[in-house]
């Protein structure tokens, strides 16, 4: 048996439990403690970011110039302090009527989601490769904490009334540095305990947090604003991402061999590829190529770069990954930009869908703000159908690139439909949300998870470890430099035009120009398909 050393203090408490079960049984009960608490934690950070879509009706209503006649437009850089001096009308504080800064401001709003996701974005890149430096465990809960706090303090302004863009946009900066914690700990923490096997099936599943969390995010949050005291609507995600992260540093485990269970299969493997082994894997026992960036004619280019990745490793050690050489893990830079607009446009629907919905009448309705949180869930369980489904499809023919680039072909003309239909009637409406967030929402989630994983496990690295958390970082951020110019330049567009055709335009261009970047990996793909049928 092993010791206890680095084992965290509630798995300490309940090894002796686990201790009694057969090694085979012990394995799957550490494996299925590791997904249900990273699983809680990126539910949690998702559910905490939520908030501001649903609270921007409440900010921002409709009917706030007409109320007031009053045109709230962005103060001069000179009102961007704390202490802003400019005089606020009295009755803005009143439900249904805007909350200054943001009445009848749409750039604003747009701008704040832009500050927290350019700052995501910038930071993930760093946090990937502190957290494969560091103790996982303990960096996910530093991150969980601050993003607790962080949350929470949006919601201060309505009882201290604080109507600053400076506290704001500082909040949501720091906040977006927070949250770039959460997806390289998670998958790298996911990466120490399972292995090839039906990769794409588990991580599909195991995805599905980020559409409950929004989910659970937009019914939380609806039911506060519901009540017009949108300050709970933040305070009760940022409690409930502190309690979540106190219990992830209880119970998280990272090494499976420090509390006597067995390393995943891609731990083991050091051996150099040649020129008949996959770039990516997938079925335990037999070796499939998912992405076919290797094969025969490109055996010298595999071998080059697994010389360059491997070149600062020092004899007996696993250093982590430099970034640059992450880069050069064959595959990455193509899924990475391809997720660039992947993620373009899930990002516009998790910032903007309830406002769409508030300002487009179904059925001859206007649906109120909170239904318009509630219904803008069904994106989201669209989404979790997708992300399993794609992995499934991907597990099974190997095909990665093929399965992101079908689905993201098929969301294009779908885009469409939802805007041009999605109004005709609530039914209509209810399919059509679950469709499009079906087809949208696949590749995203099967690059974010599978793809990271598989990349995060090349051969290449030949065994090292500390390559999990950087990989997914890249690719994430990348993803999330898109994921910040949506919401943006749907603000934008939504101040200058009021015309959500334009928006939906942009998105199915951002779709095509995904599944282009993905054009090498399908050839390779389809090539290695007819080899194989041969």
């Amino acid at each position: 048996m092993s010791s206890n050393k680095g084992v965290p203090i509630g798995i300490t408490i309940i090894r002796p439990l686990f201790d009694t079960l057969s090694p085979k049984t012990r394995n799957k009960a550490y494996r299925g403690l590791v997904s249900v608490l990273t699983f809680m934690a990126y539910v949690s950070y998702h559910l905490s970011r939520k908030a501001i879509s649903v609270v921007k009706n409440t900010w921002n209503p409709t009917n706030c110039t007409a109320f007031l006649g009053w045109n709230h437009s962005l103060p001069d850089t000179d009102d961007l302090g704390f202490n802003d001096t400019a005089p606020i009308p009295h009755n803005l504080t009143m439900p249904n009527c805007g909350w200054e800064p943001f009445g009848n401001s749409e750039i604003g709003l747009a701008l704040l989601d832009f500050t927290y996701l350019l700052s995501y974005a910038f930071f993930m890149f760093f946090m990937g490769h502190i957290g494969d430096r560091t103790n996982l465990r303990y960096f996910l809960f530093l991150g969980m904490a601050s993003s607790g706090i962080l949350t929470a303090a949006l919601g201060l302004p309505l009882w201290f009334h604080i109507h600053s863009y400076a506290y704001f946009f500082v909040i949501q900066f720091v906040a977006g540095a927070a949250q770039s914690t959460g997806w390289p700990s998670t998958v790298a923490a996911m990466g120490h305990w399972f292995g090839k096997g039906n990769r794409g099936l588990i991580m599909g599943i195991w995805n599905a947090h980020t559409s409950v969390g929004n989910i659970l995010g937009s019914v939380i949050a609806g039911m506060w604003v519901a009540q017009n005291n949108w300050a709970w609507a933040f305070i009760v995600p940022g409690s409930i991402i502190l309690g979540v992260g106190i219990i992830v540093l209880l119970f998280l485990p990272l090494d499976p061999e420090a509390i006597g269970c067995d390393p995943p299969q891609h731990q083991i493997e050091t051996e150099t590829p040649t020129e008949t082994d996959p770039l990516l894997s997938t079925n335990s026992g037999r070796e499939r190529p998912l992405n076919t960036s290797i094969t025969s004619e490109s055996d010298v280019e595999v071998r080059r770069d697994n010389a360059m990745v491997n070149a600062t490793r020092k004899p007996g050690a696993a250093p982590a990954l430099t970034f640059l050489s992450a880069l050069k893990i064959p595959g990455v830079l193509e899924f990475a930009l391809s997720l660039f607009f992947a993620k373009f446009v899930p990002y516009i629907f998790l910032y903007w869908l309830p406002v769409y919905i508030h300002d487009h009448k179904i059925g001859g309705k206007t649906i109120p703000s909170e239904k318009a949180a509630d219904l803008s869930t069904l994106f989201d369980f669209g989404g979790i159908a997708g992300g399993i489904i794609a992995g499934v499809i991907s597990d099974r023919g190997g095909t990665r690139g093929l399965t992101c680039v079908s689905m993201l072909l098929i969301s294009v003309p779908l885009l469409w439909v939802f805007n041009a239909y999605g109004s005709t009637n609530m039914t209509t409406a209810i399919a059509l949300m679950l469709i499009t967030g079906f087809f949208v929402n696949g590749p995203y989630a099967l690059i974010t998870t599978a793809v990271s994983a598989d990349l995060g496990n090349h051969k290449v690295l030949k065994g090292n470890q500390q390559a999990k958390a950087t990989v997914a970082a890249i690719i994430d951020g990348t993803g999330s430099i898109g994921a910040a110019l949506g919401p943006l330049i749907t603000g934008i567009g939504l101040q200058k035009t009021k015309n959500w055709v334009i928006i939906i335009s942009i998105c199915m261009g951002a779709t095509i120009a995904a599944a282009l970047l993905l054009t090498r990996v399908c050839i390779r793909e389809i090539q290695r398909l007819r080899k194989t049928a041969r």
